[in-house]
């Protein structure tokens, strides 16, 4: 059955769009075909991440009539299974509740998994709930943005979303250690909803969605998203924090 995951955040800077292409392209390395829409309008990043070319048509093309659905997917260079439609370079608008569910609906019939990269904070709030079979909220261990991330949370919840799930991004251990941030179990206190996973700090995951280069199979970073991945497709896999 195919399925909908919106990734949003309670704050810019935390990482979400890079966990969104490395989520996708762990769902499509197994087998799963994947399309990433991009709705953070106006902040397109997307296209650099997976590698695509820049001059693609953006899903402002597709809401405005300037192009069709199958003009607007494009797919990802070196790997299978995987898709993007881009967000406008420019800000014209953010999308309807109407126009993103019509949208998913018709993505539904020809993917396993939607993909959502939505705008960080309240914009997309009260569209997320009513699109989507799977929220995941992305998190660093740092005060302002586990409070931001907590108001968020509350905002999905009032609009009635229940199947929202944590990711905790960028965790340093030694900074933890050292308590220059909060620890993991107070970060998930406070936001108040299930953890899903966590991803390291990791100069691959930073230096590869910069260059749209693909994880190292093999490597932390690649295993972590597998195993996100994987639960998210309904796998048994232990969670653990490296």
């Amino acid at each position: 059955m195919s399925r909908v995951i919106s990734v949003t955040s309670g704050k810019g800077g935390v990482g979400k769009s890079s966990f969104c292409c490395y989520l996708a392209r762990a769902l499509a390395s197994q087998g799963k075909s994947t399309v990433v829409v991009e709705l953070d309008c106006g902040l397109r990043g997307l296209d650099i991440m997976l590698g695509v070319s820049e001059s693609v048509y953006d899903f402002g093309d597709l809401l405005s009539g300037r192009c069709e659905l199958s003009d607007a997917v494009c797919p990802v260079p070196g790997t299978s299974n995987l898709f993007l439609i881009a967000a406008p370079s420019a800000f014209e608008r953010f999308p309807t509740c109407d126009e993103v569910s019509f949208l998913c609906r018709r993505l539904k019939s020809k993917f396993d998994y939607i993909v959502i990269d939505t705008s960080a904070g309240y914009a997309l709030t009260k569209i997320i709930p009513q699109v989507s079979d799977q929220v995941l909220l992305i998190v660093t261990p740092d005060p302002v943005c586990v409070r931001d991330a907590s108001l968020v949370a509350g905002c999905l919840r009032q609009a009635g979303n229940q199947s929202v799930r944590l990711v905790i991004n960028k965790v340093n251990r030694n900074t933890v250690r050292k308590e220059l941030m909060p620890d993991l179990d107070a970060v998930i206190d406070r936001v108040g909803v299930q953890l899903l996973g966590v991803i390291p700090e990791h100069r691959e995951i930073l230096f590869g969605s910069a260059k749209g280069l693909p994880l190292e199979p093999g490597r932390l970073p690649a295993k972590v998203f597998r195993a996100i991945a994987a639960r998210l497709d309904g796998e048994h896999v232990p969670l653990t924090v490296h």
